[in-house]
């Protein structure tokens, strides 16, 4: 399971990447260049794009995953399985055309009174969403290769640099918005164009390009799929399509509902805290393009010992990295508003209950995706599909009370909920669950660094005066003051999971990285050099 770590590292760490392109673009130049409804239309965009992309796909993304193992040692059926799984996502993208033009009256009138921007481009989310279906259902067929990495450069690096020069070519005033909404749609073509290409490098659109040799081929079977093959198909791209929606309108219900009851400005606004608590979710992320197609490959042998391995590496893993993540952020908040614009400095306990969230989320690891390869998968769907009626029910709720910090707080309600019944389900339903020995040591380490959280953000307030020069430049002390505070707490983390028996794969990690500033760590001592 050590390899595990490594890719989650690097994937991670190419991840962290992209996150520094979206930091330029998120940070400094989004609300710097577009208006704050402007930015708010390009996220309640995106939002409803990629609700429309998963209906559109009819369920195939999971699919692939599930099903390409069940096919890959027979070239002519994984052809077949191919061909399959890009016709069916254009006849469900007809579909959603149909859906599109009936409902639209009733989303006209929905975000009429308080974001009629939308009513101007909702259209222009048609072609985006096409482009995202193809983007995922060769993703898919990437990540059932082993393939992480590929999707990361499209989506981090790829994606996020062609909007920077959107952006930039925006500020010169090159473009008007209009035009800069038609160019923001291209780049996902783009990014899907790039993906296109990388499933080609891999041979999978020739039939026998994999076959080493014709001695050394497998027997081709008589029939296209194996007796009841598709029937199963059919029942498991369903439930993940319907089960799939409802967790896309979980995930998306807050941005969605605050464009409809507070306007396109506090969508914007929340939008950035939102944005901000996506950075801790990048460990999480990564562990999930490693550990899904593993979790397939053991499903489909039935290997429980393997998949309980990994359940718990990447919920131990994710909530190791994501809380250092955590605790970073917030200390460091009031130096993150200081280079936002007023309009954009919102409270911190929209990150906070975001926060909490993202980080129940990220223990919970691949619970979820164990769930949808097992045979309790429709569980998931009525799980789900209940959860989107509560869901929508508590933003309805909270929204008009609380303000944006109510959208937060059912987002984290939300995600508690959906968690713990899968947690409960794989639990009683197969005997795996996340939580050891490490766990609970994990746990008990934490609660001082609880306790640090609450008054580094104090501590690091007016611990410099650098005099009338930087003035101008309050940033700077603001900087300078968090990374006083925030080196010594991180430092303390990573001797906490260096000394404590907590985690192998952590303790291997810091030893790789103190190895470079002295050998005698490389062979595990860890002694201090003198």
């Amino acid at each position: 399971m050590g390899i595990l770590f490594r890719q989650a590292l690097k994937n991670t760490i190419l991840s962290y990447l992209g996150i520094g392109l979206g930091v330029i673009t998120t940070l400094f130049l989004y609300p710097r260049i577009l208006a704050p409804e402007e930015f708010g239309l390009i996220k309640l965009f995106t939002s409803f794009t990629m609700i429309g992309a998963h209906l559109g796909s009819l369920g195939f993304r999971g699919a692939i995953l599930r099903f390409m193992p069940a096919v890959e040692d027979y070239p002519s059926r994984r052809f077949r399985f191919i061909q399959l799984s890009f016709l069916v996502p254009l006849i469900g993208f007809s579909l959603y055309l149909a859906l599109f033009f009936v409902l639209e009256p009733w989303i006209d009138g929905y975000y009429a009174k308080e974001s009629a921007l939308f009513l101007d481009y909702k259209r222009w989310t048609l072609p985006m969403t096409l482009f995202i279906i193809y983007y995922e259902i060769l993703n898919s067929f990437l990540r059932s290769m082993k393939d992480s990495v590929s999707g990361l450069v499209s989506s981090e690096i790829i994606l996020r640099g062609l909007v920077i020069t959107l952006l930039v070519v925006m500020w010169q005033q090159w473009l008007t918005f209009p035009q800069f909404v038609v160019g923001f749609v291209s780049i996902y073509g783009v990014s899907s164009l790039y993906m296109l290409w990388k499933v080609a490098s891999y041979g999978l659109f020739r039939p026998n390009s994999q076959l080493a040799a014709e001695d050394q081929a497998p027997r081709e079977p008589s029939k296209p799929f194996p007796r009841g093959f598709k029937k199963l198909l059919v029942k498991y791209s369903g439930f993940t399509l319907f089960g799939g929606f409802a967790g896309l309108v979980v995930m998306n219900i807050d941005i969605l509902m605050i464009g409809s009851l507070l306007g396109l400005r506090e969508t914007a606004i929340y939008a950035m805290s939102y944005y901000m608590v996506s950075v801790m979710t990048v460990p999480l992320r990564s562990l999930e393009r490693i550990g899904t197609p593993l979790i397939a490959d053991a499903m489909q042998k039935n290997d429980l010992s393997t998949v309980k391995q990994i359940y718990q590496k990447t919920s131990m893993n994710g909530i190791m990295m994501g809380f250092l993540i955590t605790m970073v952020i917030w200390i460091n908040l009031e130096f993150v508003f200081s280079l936002l614009p007023d309009a954009y400095r919102a409270s911190r306990w929209i990150f906070f209950w975001l926060a909490v969230g993202r980080l129940i989320d990220t223990f919970a690891g691949l619970n979820g995706s164990i769930l949808v390869h097992s045979k309790y998968f429709t569980i998931d769907l009525w799980t789900i599909l209940a959860l989107m009626g509560i869901s929508f029910g508590l933003n309805a709720t909270f929204i008009p009370l609380f303000g944006l910090q109510g959208a937060a707080l059912a987002t984290t309600c939300s995600l508690v909920l959906y968690n713990g019944v899968k947690l409960l389900v794989v639990w009683k339903g197969l005997g795996l669950h996340p939580f050891t020995r490490a766990v609970f040591g994990y746990g008990l380490m934490l609660l001082p660094f609880a306790g640090l959280m609450y008054v580094a953000p104090k501590l690091s307030v007016n611990l410099l005066t650098l005099g009338d020069w930087a003035r101008p430049f309050p940033w700077i002390e603001l900087a300078l003051e968090g990374a006083i505070v925030t080196a010594p707490i991180v430092g303390l983390y990573g001797l906490g999971l260096y000394y404590l028996p907590i985690s192998k794969d952590a303790k291997r990690g810091i030893r790789t990285i103190l190895a470079k500033v002295h050998p005698s760590f490389a062979s595990g001592t860890g002694q201090t050099p003198t």
